[in-house]
């Protein structure tokens, strides 16, 4: 882990999925979507955060398997069965099964072509989220994989940016000035 004063750059198992916290501000940002099971800033298990941004959403491991074109590899990291043989397992470990205490405000940016982390994944927390009176945005960018911030078309990369900056701005500016 490396700390800098107000901000943590957390690394998260071999593939080095990072998450950018701002102790100061009290906002996450995550980008790679392989999470870790035992995820410390899922949005249902904690209140410190006062915005976070998720990209490439997985929030459902049960109806991910089958969707996505790595559900090999969570069925292996979950106990190598399929979900009809381990349901409670495999949901136990699903961001959706805790979503019922989240409160903090999320912007969701996908891909609607990412076929590693597919769109309903993202439409999933983002529909709970509502449902909950979260303040809560989805951004879907048509015709993007699931690398947009590394692949996509500049012109969509940018605007992703800008929507994260965005997001940010509305609920930390007031604090920082």
């Amino acid at each position: 882990m490396l700390t800098a004063k107000t901000h943590t750059v957390w690394p998260f198992g071999q593939d080095a999925k990072f998450y950018i916290i701002s102790w100061r501000s009290r906002s996450v940002c995550r980008w790679r979507q392989l999470r870790r099971l035992y995820d410390p800033v899922d949005l249902g298990h904690t209140h410190q955060f006062k915005s976070a941004v998720a990209q490439r959403v997985v929030s459902n491991f049960v109806s991910m398997w089958g969707s996505s074109d790595l559900n090999w590899i969570f069925q292996q990291v979950l106990g190598n069965k399929p979900p009809w043989e381990d349901l409670e397992r495999i949901w136990k470990h699903s961001p959706m099964a805790y979503i019922g205490n989240a409160n903090t405000p999320t912007l969701i940016v996908h891909s609607e072509h990412d076929h590693r982390c597919p769109i309903e994944q993202g439409e999933q927390a983002f529909v709970a989220l509502k449902t909950l009176g979260v303040d809560t945005e989805m951004v879907r960018f048509p015709g993007e994989p699931h690398g947009l911030s590394r692949l996509g078309r500049t012109d969509r990369r940018i605007v992703r940016l800008n929507h994260i900056l965005r997001w940010m701005d509305k609920y930390l500016k007031k604090d920082v000035m």
